[in-house]
């Protein structure tokens, strides 16, 4: 049985998509690469008339202003001048290229001072931050209070999620893979995910130890069409 766990267009999707296909790499994100790549996936599904939402749209504002500071740093004015057709085509909402301007200033900054790689999960968790700034200005009341519960327990789950977390979810995640290879050959992402299969954050959190251990070479991962069912099997 195939299974939708997040809907085509949702930007976590399109970013896990292109960490498990290897296009990018979750360990080290580079941030022009990954722009690049997420913005060529939301041509093709402009060029298809599939949807693509706000939220999508927004990731991509905040990409774009992230690869713009990193070629800024690089002194690269000819690609400048392509990125500015690149906002000119997608991004037609003032509101949401000022808060992608903001975030992605921010998050080069941060990235800056780290010194060291960018993982996948740091550039989500940055993206998952500017989303929630845009749905706190149009939030109803009435919703205010179950949403800062959400926001609570995603955002604690997100900051004790450092490389040596990461690890241990991956130590875990291979525990839980070892004891049902007892009994079967292939799992899917969606048993693993439970009845949390509509929150972004678990499946992020499945998701991303299954990746690593792909690259690993310990699972395979296989999914028959895309943005559908993805199939785990013991290597």
């Amino acid at each position: 049985m195939e299974s939708d766990l997040l809907p085509p267009e949702d930007p976590i999707k399109i970013l896990l998509e292109m960490a498990s296909d290897g296009t990018i790499d979750p360990w080290n994100i580079d941030i022009v690469k990954v722009t690049d790549e997420f913005l060529s996936h939301l041509k093709e599904m402009k060029m298809l008339n599939l949807r693509v939402s706000g939220r999508t749209l927004l990731y991509g504002s905040i990409l774009l202003r992230m690869k713009s500071e990193v070629l800024l740093e690089e002194d690269n004015e000819s690609t400048l001048c392509k990125e500015e057709s690149y906002e000119e085509e997608f991004f037609t909402d003032e509101r949401e290229v000022e808060i992608g301007e903001k975030e992605g200033d921010k998050f080069f900054h941060h990235v800056k001072l780290k010194k060291r790689p960018v993982t996948l999960l740091e550039l989500i968790d940055q993206l998952d931050k500017a989303i929630k700034l845009r749905e706190k200005k149009n939030r109803s009341k009435a919703h205010k209070k179950d949403e800062r519960e959400d926001e609570r327990r995603e955002r604690k789950v997100l900051e004790m999620l450092d490389e040596d977390d990461m690890e241990t979810i991956i130590r875990r995640m291979r525990e839980i893979l070892d004891e049902r290879f007892k009994s079967k050959t292939t799992i899917t992402l969606s048993e693993l995910v439970g009845e949390d299969k509509n929150n972004p954050t678990s499946i992020i959190l499945t998701y991303l130890p299954l990746l690593f251990l792909s690259a690993r070479k310990y699972i395979v991962l296989k999914q028959k069409k895309p943005f559908k069912e993805i199939y785990i099997e013991q290597k």
